[in-house]
């Protein structure tokens, strides 16, 4: 009996490891809220609606997905750097993207950036841009 307690203890403490794997997050950013599209590689992961904030994305990330490398992406607008420049400091990767420049994305016709956002970071990080 107490042998199955401590596997059961011992089994609540398993944590996920992303280690070697990049999150790629596609936000769409707003005064208020920002969402965030969640992806690992290609399989997407999940969306969530946060705070305007890079510390509340980057607490989010780290504690879902430890060790994992974190990069993200949103659309140039009104909201300008700030958000890049935080990202950068946390030493997460954030690129600011105007969609005109990617034909191919502006034949998708998608209304959302958040469902764009990922598409665009992982084309370019696999070019090694």
């Amino acid at each position: 009996m107490m042998f199955h307690y401590q596997t059961l203890n011992a089994m609540s403490k398993v944590t996920a490891n992303f280690e070697n794997q990049t999150v790629y997050v596609g936000l769409d950013v707003h005064k208020r809220s920002w969402n965030a599209a969640i992806f690992l590689g290609n399989p997407y992961l999940r969306n969530i609606h946060q705070p305007p904030s890079p510390q509340a994305l980057h607490h989010f990330l780290a504690t879902h997905y430890p060790g994992a490398r974190y990069a993200c992406a949103y659309e140039s607008g009104k909201f300008g750097f700030w958000i890049q420049r935080h990202f950068k400091q946390m030493g997460i990767e954030c690129l600011v993207v105007i969609l005109q420049t990617y034909p191919a994305l502006i034949k998708m016709k998608c209304t959302r950036p958040t469902a764009v956002m990922p598409v665009v970071l992982a084309t370019r990080s696999a070019a090694g841009n």
